[in-house]
């Protein structure tokens, strides 16, 4: 079979993430605005009310970390919120209310991973063959070709096959779209590292698709 070109479909993007890891309401993309706006009266209930608004982000993010590793999302997803919750009155207004979230988002999914000694996200996944090839729906749309289910099941698999920690800087940077200062915040790691590790990441997530059938360039 010939390899199938996607070059054009974006990686990041609500949209797309929305279909890779879909949330339970996905409708629109929560945008992420600094608590400290609301002065130095911002309270405990505040806090917990904006938290609601970010539940749809933080579970399409908890699902992307822990696809195929058996772990519930939606689970650890509540788990992060009642985290967030007892901590409410230590969260610091002077950064993002995300920022704050996505790190113990982040926390959260590392600790559970460390308690199930989970060592492989897959094993022997191969669908790049001549009788068995994905082809889209329709090779001249990208509409078509996003939603194609095949598609998007080898770019989810081959996403959550990455390790840590290039997984989560592919979840972060280029479908979260999160800016390298913020991802440095939740890391603690300084820009550099983390542009480093998106090249190397980049790579061996193209690796990944290449050996599948899928030609993505991931400039």
């Amino acid at each position: 079979m010939s390899n199938i070109s996607v070059n054009s479909i974006p990686l990041n993007g609500w949209n797309l993430m929305s279909q890779l890891f879909p949330a339970q309401d996905n409708s629109s993309k929560i945008a992420t605005t600094s608590m400290s706006q609301s002065g130095p009266n911002f309270t405990q209930s505040d806090v917990e009310r904006e938290l609601e608004t970010h539940y749809p982000v933080v579970f399409s993010m908890v699902s992307a970390m822990v696809w195929g590793t058996g772990l519930d999302p939606e689970d650890l997803t509540q788990d992060v919120f009642l985290k967030a919750y007892r901590k409410a009155d230590s969260f610091n207004q002077e950064s993002l209310l995300s920022t704050w979230l996505y790190r113990i988002a982040r926390n959260t999914v590392i600790d559970a991973q460390r308690k199930r000694k989970f060592r492989n996200f897959f094993t022997g996944f191969s669908i790049n063959n001549d009788e068995n090839g994905i082809e889209p729906a329709n090779p001249e749309s990208v509409h078509d070709e996003v939603e194609s289910n095949e598609i998007v099941h080898v770019v989810r698999t081959s996403i959550a096959s990455l390790p840590e920690p290039f997984k989560s800087i592919i979840v972060w940077r280029e479908i979260e779209e999160l800016p390298y200062a913020q991802i440095s915040e939740i890391t603690g790691e300084s820009e550099g590292t983390l542009k480093s590790r998106l090249f190397h990441a980049k790579k061996k997530l193209k690796d990944i698709l290449v050996s599948k059938g899928l030609n993505y360039d991931l400039d």
